[in-house]
């Protein structure tokens, strides 16, 4: 069986339940022991409830039995793998403390996962295993009592020379009699724990009261003090204008299997994603702003915002404080993903609906969007009333539940603006679903001015348009910004301009969260990853093993059996569908690149010299209004293999080589002559 992860903070997947009548949980204190050789767990657990109760329902995993005292139920299986049971207890006598004791056994076969591409399929959940030990929060390891937010107290007992790690402060660590001991004092609430276990190799540092810490395998002991290092740095920064870090410590930690995870004070990521280059610079420094935006200030009710700001205080910082062209580019890249992953109906929805991602859709919408809205509106009133507002909802909210609405409020005070006042951006853009597509049409030359109309298609929005004036003053081209309000379904507008020649562009650095016209979008990789049923095309006369190698690839970019056809229909099939040719040159219905040289002996790539046997070419062009063309070429069935792990995480980019698996050329094709520029 297939998986695929995607980079994101545990989100707890339990179903709703209303528990019998209760006082309100308010800690657990687990003694826990596990056997990676028997795969066996076994744990007490004591509970502390607000007051006495008499009866309460919790969730178990499927394979583990408890025990308490007092008449325990086992009611029907509530979730869809049927992998976490519900039970009852009816106590004896009413208590505030109730111990639970359970044991059995916990594996899932991790060898089958990868880390692909955007659709996240089935994950680990509880797993005691010589490769390793990860039990994730909610998912009923341990009595899990739905509907609160609870402390924990945690005693590891684990085989000599196995360390864990879950939220909170180390205590106490000792070993006797083969076995280690380890307490973990977790004393800030959350909805969940999460727990690791592996024979890795600790180091750290400390900033300021902060401990930074790494649990890496001792084969990637090299990467140690980059990671330390940069993790300080990141600390640094958001403390700088959020609020002080609010645990004890932030440990990195190695999986044994494809991870991307950030919980309360640590982040677990698989060994492969721990030595990609760039997670360093991207998101190892997400994973830690979650420590503010899901972990410390949690989502309520009426739509998950986290994962958006967390986006726009992280990935995209990052691009802004690059320079300026990378922000852009980043805000164009975000709007041409909602533009291509919500374009089938049934795919877009509101704010006020995203849960977490599963899909390129969801993303597009729950960290897309949701990430545009907070910068539309820190465009509206300013960086440092929005920032102000940000740590506002920290000193608010923390170790509580913020909703979308806590955000706006928090901008109005910051920025002096009336309650209400940012009302209709809130409901515009989190509570209605879809996006404007924006016009520009019937210019006029005026002399001094310049008149055109602004038209707004998919719905009336009010709009913050940015229009920029281009023309030639004192031999020098100058830009007059200025923003008009679009808030009809079109608009007549007339703006100064000197009478020379010059030119006029919306929105032309794509601060609107709109539609991308096809002329402002060049065909990327996420054009042909949009589609989630591509036609595959296999070069005839390749070798057995070579065209097994590239047979895999197809299975590994769909979900479900990938569908080939012949290659002298690929120009006849209707053009409603994604083609991708697999093969060692490149194929005769798609324009070969100018850039690209293919000889029997090497390849040129934009100047890149590959050879047969370390080389790959991927390359794609439209097809249509919405669909495209993808080429992968290589000789080797080693190369198809290693690339194919790594092609969906490029969806940005219209074309790469890879030589050896490492990325050595990546770019895009120019974009068309967009429909928002207009010259006079």
């Amino acid at each position: 069986m297939k998986f695929a992860l995607a980079l994101c903070a545990i989100l707890l997947a339990l179903p709703t339940m209303v528990p019998a009548e209760t006082g309100h949980l308010l800690s657990h204190a687990m003694d826990l022991k596990m056997d990676p050789a028997t795969h066996q767990l076994s744990g007490t657990d004591t509970l502390t409830f607000s007051t006495e109760v008499g009866e309460f329902d919790f969730y178990l995993y499927g394979d583990f039995t408890p025990e308490a005292e007092g008449a325990l139920t086992r009611l029907e299986e509530d979730d869809e793998s049927g992998s976490t049971q519900l039970w009852h207890l009816e106590l004896p006598k009413p208590a505030d403390t109730v111990i639970l004791k359970w044991s059995g056994e916990a594996f899932q076969d991790a060898s089958g996962m990868v880390f692909g591409r955007e659709n996240v399929g089935a994950e680990i959940n509880a797993t005691v295993g010589e490769e390793g030990i990860f039990l994730s929060g909610g998912q009923g390891w341990y009595p899990y009592v739905d509907g609160g937010l609870y402390s924990h107290r945690v005693t590891t007992r684990l085989p000599e020379g196995w360390t864990s790690l879950t939220q909170g402060k180390r205590i106490s660590e000792s070993t006797e009699s083969g076995w280690t001991s380890t307490v973990w004092n977790a004393p800030h609430i959350t909805d969940g724990l999460n727990l690791a276990a592996n024979r890795w190799r600790v180091d750290s540092l400390m900033l300021g009261e902060t401990l930074i810490e790494t649990y890496f395998f001792p084969e990637d002991s090299t990467l140690v003090d980059t990671y330390l290092h940069e993790t300080a740095a990141y600390l640094e920064l958001y403390e700088s204008f959020l609020s002080p870090y609010p645990f004890a410590k932030f440990a990195i930690v190695e999986n044994f299997f494809p991870t991307g995870y950030g919980m309360p004070g640590w982040t677990l990521l698989g060994q492969q994603v721990v030595r990609l280059p760039f997670i360093v610079k991207t998101s190892l420094g997400h994973e830690i702003a979650h420590n503010w935006w899901g972990n410390s200030v949690f989502v309520g009710e009426g739509g998950n915002w986290c994962e958006g700001l967390t986006v726009y205080t992280a990935d995209y910082l990052y691009k802004e404080r690059e320079n300026p062209q990378e922000a852009t580019q980043y805000r164009k890249n975000t709007l041409k993903d909602y533009t291509r992953y919500t374009s089938e109906e049934g795919k877009d929805f509101p704010l006020t609906e995203f849960v977490s991602r599963h899909n390129a859709a969801t993303r597009a919408v729950g960290y897309g969007k949701s990430m545009f809205v907070f910068h539309m509106l820190e465009e509206k009133i300013g960086r440092d009333a929005f920032r102000a507002s940000l740590r506002r909802v920290i000193d608010e909210k923390q170790w509580s539940e913020a909703v979308w609405s806590d955000f706006f409020r928090a901008a109005e005070i910051e920025s002096g603006l009336a309650e209400g006042a940012l009302g209709t951006l809130q409901n515009e853009w989190v509570n209605r679903a879809g996006a404007p597509m924006l016009y520009l049409e019937n210019i006029e030359d005026l002399g001094d001015k310049v008149a055109f109309t602004l038209r707004q298609e998919g719905g009336v929005w009010n709009l913050d348009v940015p229009v920029n004036i281009q023309h030639l003053h004192d031999s020098c081209m100058r830009c007059d910004i200025q923003m008009l309000t679009l808030d009809l379904p079109e608009k007549r507008f007339e703006l100064p301009k000197q009478n020379f020649p010059g030119h006029l562009e919306v929105d032309p650095d794509f601060h609107v969260f709109r539609r991308l016209h096809e002329e402002e979008m060049e065909a990327t990789l996420s054009l042909i990853l949009s589609d989630d049923a591509p036609l595959f095309i296999l070069q005839p006369g390749m070798d057995a093993e070579l065209e097994e190698a590239f047979r895999a690839f197809a299975s590994n970019w769909v979900e479900g059996e990938p569908e080939f056809i012949p290659a002298d229909q690929a120009s006849v099939r209707e053009a409603a569908r994604t083609l991708i040719w697999l093969g060692k040159s490149p194929p005769s219905f798609m324009e070969t690149p100018s850039a690209l040289q293919v000889t029997p002996f090497f390849t040129v790539f934009h100047g890149q010299r590959l050879e047969p046997t370390t080389g790959s070419v991927v390359y794609s062009q439209k097809r249509g209004a919405d669909r495209g063309l993808m080429a992968v070429l290589a000789s080797e069935a080693k190369q198809v293999g290693i690339i194919a792990r790594k092609v969906p995480h490029y969806g940005k980019y219209s074309y790469l080589a890879f030589d050896n698996g490492k990325n050595c050329v990546k770019g895009n094709w120019a974009a068309g002559a967009s429909p928002l520029r207009a010259t006079w």
